[in-house]
């Protein structure tokens, strides 16, 4: 009986440890479901439509008790889509320092088997990323970046997944879809 509880036992920790956590937004992983799927959550969650541009998706509303816009980052190959975008814009400072530290350590919990990495740029700006390399060599990711222009202060956050090694910064270097685009 004790030979029957220790396999079990050992069997519940060997799945634990190699269950993967993938990175998720709004309860969703972001690997294997469809633009469609988020699209349908975004707006049970009160987001509206913007606009879109060469396949990505813009939608405005609250997420985190603060006006935001959402982008849906589309996969090269189906209607899946790879990464999501989200800009908290014009915070106080303060309230910048707050939401920055909560979310690092949400994220430093519930991705905790994820390189953890932190860089300041030359504007001033706090970048922080989670990576996690997927058996197929691609990556998991959560970024954090502060945003500081003159006297408006904001944060980007950035979920993606399948996302290249040799993309260091774990954005869209520029494609894609913002505010002035609309």
């Amino acid at each position: 009986m004790k030979k029957i509880i220790l396999t079990l036992f050992l069997s519940v920790c060997a799945v634990c440890v190699m269950a993967q956590n993938y990175v998720e937004f709004l309860g969703m992983p972001i690997n294997g479901n469809t633009k469609s799927k988020f699209i349908e959550k975004l707006t049970e969650k009160g987001f509206t439509y913007k606009g879109e541009m060469d396949g990505y998706v813009m939608y405005i509303g609250q997420f985190l008790g603060h006006d935001a816009s959402v982008t849906l980052c589309p996969s090269a190959t189906d209607d899946g889509i790879t990464a999501i975008g989200v800009s908290l814009d014009e915070l106080n400072p303060v309230k910048m320092g707050h939401l920055l530290a909560e979310l690092t350590q949400k994220y430093m919990q519930k991705y905790s088997d994820y390189n953890y990495t932190t860089d300041t740029k030359s504007g001033g700006s706090t970048v922080i990323m989670l990576r996690k390399k997927m058996p197929n060599g691609l990556l998991e990711v959560v970024s954090l970046e502060t945003k500081i222009k003159g006297s408006k202060f904001g944060i980007s956050l950035f979920y993606g997944s399948g996302i290249h090694p040799d993309n260091n910064t774990a954005t869209n270097n520029g494609y894609g879809i913002g505010m002035d685009d609309i």
